[in-house]
């Protein structure tokens, strides 16, 4: 990918299956999140192709590139992105309400989905109530609380201690798996890269 002919993110070719991890790591400034971006349609790639299925992305513009991160993309990012003003389930079920799901079977979505990340009865708590892994717990929670297609993860465990990042890898693996949907992470972390089934280095 290039901007005005100098490249901003090299070549780079992966296919990752259902249900399977890929780290991508590279020091800062290696297009991790430029390649994230081209995942999700916020940026389109000079050249190749980005395909999730038979979806051909790269080819995706608006509106279509923001309808398909609303229903076929989880996002999870470092800082949570929770509202304050809503309680924790009402996080959780943010977008499947977006998506056009009725209050009610949103909401028992998003109980369901809590129960899965172990925040079981936390539902009617405010966002400040939350330690760091609890609050990345309900991101992911949100991230799967409607049906999706893949899941995405941009430095998810950045800010956190050692072991709730490793508690925040292994719960997005094992939603991935449980879900038999890819997930891609973007990490400087190692240790998330290593728990993850394969890794794609823009460092060279």
């Amino acid at each position: 990918m290039s901007v005005h002919g100098d490249p901003i993110l090299e070549p780079v070719s992966f296919v990752v299956e259902p249900g399977f991890s890929v780290a991508i790591v590279g020091p800062s400034g290696s297009g991790k999140t430029t390649l994230l971006d081209c995942l999700v349609a916020i940026r389109a790639p000079s050249v190749g192709q980005i395909r999730l299925g038979e979806m051909p992305i790269s080819e995706l513009r608006e509106p279509d590139a923001s309808a398909f991160r609303r229903t076929s993309v989880g996002m999870v990012s470092q800082d949570a992105g929770l509202l304050d003003e809503l309680t924790v389930i009402d996080n959780v079920a943010l977008v499947a309400r977006f998506n056009g799901v009725a209050p009610a079977v949103a909401q028992t979505a998003a109980r369901s989905q809590l129960v899965s990340v172990g925040l079981t009865g936390r539902g009617g708590e405010g966002i400040g109530h939350l330690s760091g892994g609890e609050a990345h717990r309900v991101a992911i929670a949100r991230a799967t609380c409607s049906p999706v297609l893949m899941l995405v993860a941009d430095e998810p465990t950045a800010s956190l201690d050692r072991t709730n990042a490793t508690m925040i890898t292994e719960l997005l693996i094992t939603r991935s798996r449980d879900l038999a949907i890819p997930l891609v992470v973007a990490t400087h972390d190692l240790a998330v890269a290593a728990a993850c089934d394969f890794v794609v280095d823009l460092g060279g």
